[in-house]
C-alpha cells in the first residue's frame, strides 16, 4: 500500500498517526494446504480462498485508541468481493475512494468493496474504551453472482472450510488508550466535476465472453494480446467510456494511470461514496456504467498503459 499525502489533506482534522489511529488494512483471501503452505495452483481469477489475511496476518487484530480512527482499506483479493460492516451494526463514515478524499464523509453501515478498490473510513470508538469490535464481511448479503457470495451456477465445487456466502471476521479491533481526533468533519475537499461539454470522444466498451468451454473474458470480443494495441487515446483528450457487462457475472473494471468520475449506472447517478475519484468500478451483468476522465499525464508511442477488466490494453499518444 502506498499512502499519498498532500497539503490539502494535511490541513484537515483527520487521524494520521500510523498504527494508533491511522491503520492500513490490506484484505486478502488465501488457501493453505495440510502443511500450512500457501496454495497458489487453482486459486486464480474466479476462485477464492478460505482463510482471510489482513496485512499478511492470519487471525489479525489491531489495538487502536478510543476516538476517531482512520481505516485505509484495500481489497487485495484475487476475485472476492467483501461486504464490510461492524459486528455491532454501528455506523462508520467513508471519506475517500480510489483516487483521494470525497467532498464530505458518507455515513454507512455497509461498504461493498471489489478487488483493487480502496476506501478510507472513519470509525468513532470514543465510547468503546476497553471493548472489542470486529470488522466483518457480511457475505451472506452478497447477491447477483458476486464472488464470495452464495455459490450460484457453474464454477468450482465448494471445498471443505469454504466461507463463500457466510458472515466472517476480517479484523478484530481492540480499543485502548485514546486518540487526539474526537469528531467527524462535516466537509473534506472540493471535487471539480469534469464537464461532459468538454468531451472529445465517447467509447463503448463491452465486457463479454468468447464462446467455448473456458468462457474466456474479452473486451469488445477481443482477448488480451500483449503485442496488440486495441485503443489509441490522444494526450490531453477528455473522454467518456461506456462500460457494458454482457457476461454472466460482475467484473471490476480498472484503468491504469488516470482517475475517473462515474457519471451514472444505467441512468441513475452513482451512490454518494462513488462520486469521488475512482479507478476501479464493479460492473454488474446487464449493467452499463459511464465514466468521464481526462488523459493528461502519460504518453508513449510504444509502451501502452493497461486497462483491465481483467485484461486489455490502451495506448495514449501525443
Amino acid at each position: 500500500m502506498i499512502i499519498v499525502r498532500d497539503p490539502v489533506e494535511a490541513a484537515l482534522a483527520l487521524p494520521r498517526t500510523y498504527g494508533i489511529d491511522d491503520i492500513p488494512i490490506i484484505i486478502q483471501d488465501r488457501r493453505f494446504d495440510a502443511q500450512n503452505q500457501l496454495v497458489f495452483n487453482g486459486l486464480g481469477v474466479g476462485e477464492s480462498g478460505n482463510t482471510i489475511l489482513v496485512n499478511g496476518t492470519v487471525q489479525p487484530f489491531v489495538e487502536v485508541g478510543a476516538g476517531v480512527v482512520r481505516l485505509r482499506v484495500l481489497n487485495g483479493s484475487n476475485s472476492r468481493v467483501y461486504q464490510l460492516g461492524l459486528d455491532n451494526g454501528g455506523s462508520f463514515y467513508q471519506i475517500g475512494s480510489d483516487g483521494g478524499l470525497l467532498s464530505a464523509p458518507v455515513q454507512l453501515t455497509r461498504l461493498k468493496i471489489a478487488p483493487g478498490e480502496r476506501a478510507e473510513l472513519l470509525v468513532d470508538f470514543g465510547n468503546a474504551t476497553g471493548q472489542t469490535r470486529t470488522l466483518m464481511s457480511y457475505s451472506s448479503e452478497l447477491v447477483r453472482g458476486e464472488p464470495g457470495g452464495v455459490v450460484q451456477g457453474p464454477g468450482p465445487p465448494p471445498q471443505p472450510g469454504d466461507i463463500d456466502g457466510t458472515d466472517f471476521s476480517v479484523l478484530e479491533i481492540r480499543v485502548t488508550g485514546s486518540t487526539s481526533i474526537t469528531s467527524i468533519p462535516s466537509s473534506l475537499v472540493t471535487i471539480q466535476p469534469i464537464l461532459e461539454t468538454d468531451v472529445n470522444r465517447t467509447r463503448s466498451i463491452a465486457l463479454n465472453n468468447i464462446p467455448g468451454p473456458q468462457g474466456v473474458l474479452a473486451i469488445n470480443g477481443v482477448v488480451f494480446d500483449l503485442n496488440v494495441i486495441n485503443e489509441v487515446v490522444s494526450l490531453g483528450d477528455t473522454e467518456i467510456w461506456s462500460i457494458s457487462n454482457v457476461t454472466g457475472g460482475p467484473h471490476p473494471f480498472h484503468i491504469h494511470d488516470i482517475q475517473f468520475q462515474i457519471l451514472d449506472r444505467g441512468g441513475p447517478a452513482p451512490s454518494p461514496n462513488e462520486q469521488g475519484w475512482k479507478d476501479v468500478v464493479l460492473v454488474y451483468p446487464g449493467e452499463t456504467v459511464r465514466f468521464i476522465t481526462k488523459f493528461e499525464d502519460f504518453a508513449d508511442p510504444i509502451v501502452p498503459i493497461c486497462t483491465t477488466v481483467i485484461l486489455g490494453v490502451t495506448k495514449m499518444v501525443e
